[in-house]
């Protein structure tokens, strides 16, 4: 059975230009400019000065507002200056090209430490949603006390043209990413999990199903490829038949989506004590002499 929603459109999906190749790492520029204002909630403060060595993965910036989540350094190297880029506080760093990294103490069982306690680790590391919004991650793991949470959607659908940064994910790390599932499915106290995947990505699929043959209450929903299947609402719609009311949140319904990236940076930050400072990207398209995922 393969899972859809009424209506969506078909563009060409344009997969086959980078689906076979394996994920890159961009090479880093002498300067990073990283504005402290990255996400929904309010602007940070920066919490370093000028002259200071910072490490890879160290914070730059926080916010005593609830919705807001720190900002980290992708690099390691020297603070050269704060200004004002399209009306954003940003920190220019200059690269020591040594990639001193900056750790948090990792989690060794992460169920037996509470879930107001796991919501914080998800907000100090900055996560926040890597499927477009940059909504705050522990926002979404924090429903109203009246939300009785029953499912947890990974949104592995990825249904737009080109872009194929979960579908490598999963080929690469499908038990990072399971796993991270099974953090969120504690923190919110989910009954089962179901991986929402368009049957164009037969790879991840398998890779998905080999690393769920020993669990329990997790599940690969075949979703039909079209778009916007990847949409919360459609998606929603397709794996669970519940229309989502509008003006209402996914748990409204006991129900929470996240995607593939967003679920393996929880997996890192809680996991291997790694801030969020990175994200896949694709770069494809009849002009792109090498088409890659980075």
């Amino acid at each position: 059975m393969k899972y859809t929603f009424k209506g969506g459109v078909h563009p060409l999906t344009n997969k086959a230009q980078v689906e076979s190749k394996n994920i890159d790492e961009f090479p880093a520029s002498k300067h990073v400019y990283i504005p402290l204002h990255q996400n929904i909630g309010q602007p940070l403060e920066a919490i370093v000065k000028i002259n200071d060595f910072v490490k890879l993965g160290q914070k730059l910036g926080e916010s005593s507002s609830p919705m807001s989540v720190p900002v980290h350094s992708s690099i390691s190297g020297k603070i050269l200056k704060f200004e004002l880029l399209d009306g954003i506080e940003t920190v220019t760093i200059e690269n020591d090209f040594k990639d001193d990294e900056f750790l948090y103490t990792p989690l060794v069982n992460y169920k037996e430490t509470s879930r107001e306690e796991l919501i914080k680790i998800v907000r100090e590391r900055g996560i926040v949603g890597l499927g477009g919004a940059a909504f705050p991650t522990h926002i979404k793991l924090n429903p109203p006390p009246e939300s009785k949470i029953t499912t947890l959607i990974i949104n592995a659908a990825e249904c737009e043209p080109y872009l194929n940064n979960d579908n490598i994910l999963m080929k690469e790390n499908p038990r990072d990413i399971i796993e991270g599932a099974k953090i969120l499915q504690h923190i919110v106290g989910a009954e089962k999990i179901i991986v929402g995947i368009e049957e164009n990505k037969p790879l991840a699929i398998e890779s998905i199903k080999m690393a769920i043959t020993q669990e329990k209450n997790i599940s690969i929903a075949i979703l039909k490829t079209k778009y916007p299947q990847g949409g919360e609402k459609q998606l929603i719609k397709a794996v669970t038949g519940i229309e989502l009311p509008i003006g209402k949140l996914p748990s409204f319904v006991g129900i929470v989506v996240s995607n593939v990236q967003t679920i393996k940076a929880v997996f890192d930050g809680i996991i291997k004590g790694k801030a969020l400072t990175k994200r896949l990207i694709t770069i494809s398209g009849g002009g792109v002499k090498d088409q890659k995922i980075y």
